[in-house]
């Protein structure tokens, strides 16, 4: 699937208000935006979304929650797999997301404007059964993006604000881990780092999409947006074992 940053204000807003200014990373979701407001610069920031936050909080088997078993994790050894099989026990039927960390860097001005945002999502699929059968997928991508932009003055209450982006993607994918390796991971038998560098396959890919958005700016305060993207200009995909 194509590649959008996490933004908590289009998450609180149900996906509405792509064609919103105001935000630094408007222009991420409308390059036409790009011509609203002036120098905004982002600082490295952390973004993290948990999905599945009532199974975690509420337990179907009334046990402890997520926040009681991460207060124990350091005092007592087995809370890290407590945490990784209530995870695990979390994870719906079907294919989901179990949560997903954000960070980025940039900066824009009033018509350009360039963002390096790397993304970890933790994806999951459960074809039945209880927890055992669930897996997850490691996707991480990595994007910079660099966009302009210009307004069109039409008159005293009317303009026209266009703009484009161009991005470079980069994202691969592990192959699928099954529950005993996620508990085995969690409870720190083995180095998590060392384990998905070295023993676990994975796919890699990149893609070079670009978007094009205009912004029908009218009295009143009312505005009009559009945006056009493309699914990729160039892309090539490799297998790599450790």
């Amino acid at each position: 699937s194509a590649f959008e940053p996490t933004s908590s204000h289009r998450l609180a807003m149900g996906g509405a208000g792509l064609g919103l200014a105001g935000f630094y990373d408007s222009y991420l979701y409308n390059p036409a935006n790009i011509t609203k407001d002036g120098l905004k610069v982002v600082l490295p920031s952390l973004t993290l979304t948990i999905n599945n936050v009532y199974n975690l909080m509420v337990p179907e088997d009334g046990g402890d929650d997520a926040i009681t078993i991460a207060q124990r994790i350091g005092s007592d050894d087995n809370a890290p797999v407590e945490l990784g099989t209530l995870i695990l026990k979390s994870i719906p039927y079907g294919y989901g997301e179990i949560m997903t960390l954000d960070t980025n860097v940039g900066m824009k001005t009033r018509g350009f404007g360039i963002d390096l945002a790397v993304q970890e999502k933790l994806r999951s699929y459960n074809g039945g059964g209880d927890y055992t059968t669930a897996s997850a997928i490691s996707v991480t991508t990595v994007a910079a993006t660099a966009a302009l932009g210009f307004n069109i003055p039409l008159g005293d209450n009317f303009s026209i604000d266009l703009g484009a982006k161009g991005a470079f993607n980069y994202k691969a994918y592990s192959i699928a881990i099954d529950a005993n390796q996620v508990i085995s991971l969690m409870s720190g038998n083995d180095d998590i780092g060392t384990t998905l560098m070295e023993t676990i396959p994975f796919a890699s890919g990149y893609s070079l999409p670009f978007a094009v958005g205009a912004n029908l700016n009218l009295p009143l305060g009312f505005t009009v947006s559009g945006d056009r993207k493309s699914t990729r200009l160039n892309q090539s995909r490799g297998h790599l074992v450790c």
